[in-house]
Parts: structure tokens; C-alpha cells; sequence
């Protein structure tokens, strides 16, 4: 069985703007974020097939694979106060 682990990501300025931990976060929020709305279609239900780093970059590539909607990447700019977060997919 695979293991089932929770990924966070932070765009603030913090220590550590991305980890992992096992137990999974239950808080809502009142009126989600198109990128979290986005997120919840994409990235729910798919699996983590890859984790990569450029060398020397501050950026974090996480893939995903979906049965339904197919490749997704989350794409995390770790860069101080101007860090971004990206959800990619294939055109078409």
C-alpha cells in the first residue's frame, strides 16, 4: 500500500516554505482560491510520480498523474518574499 504523506507549500518568506508531514491538514477556508479550486480538479485523487529540483535553483517541480485529467505539474518559486506557485498543464 502506498504511503499517504501531505505536502505544504508557502509563499511567505519562512524557514521552510515547503515540507511534508503525515497527517493531513482539516481546515477550510470560507471562499476558496481559484488556484486552490484549480487544485482540488487537478491535483486531488492524482499521484505524486516525481519531486525535482534544478541544481542550483530555488524552485521545487512536483508531478502529478490523474486518471482523468492526466499530467499536472506544481511548480513551487522559492524566492523570498516573491516566491510563487505555479500549476502547469499540457495544452490541447
Amino acid at each position: 500500500m502506498p504511503h499517504r504523506s501531505a505536502a505544504t507549500c508557502c509563499c511567505r518568506p519562512t524557514p521552510k516554505p515547503a515540507s511534508t508531514r503525515s497527517a493531513t491538514s482539516r481546515r477550510g477556508v470560507d471562499t476558496p482560491s481559484p488556484l486552490l479550486q484549480l487544485l482540488r480538479k487537478f491535483v486531488r485523487g492524482a499521484i505524486l510520480v516525481d519531486v525535482s529540483q534544478p541544481p542550483w535553483e530555488r524552485v521545487l517541480w512536483l508531478h502529478f498523474d490523474h486518471a482523468e485529467f492526466g499530467e499536472t505539474a506544481l511548480v513551487a518559486e522559492l524566492i523570498g518574499r516573491w516566491a510563487d506557485l505555479l500549476l502547469l498543464r499540457r495544452a490541447g
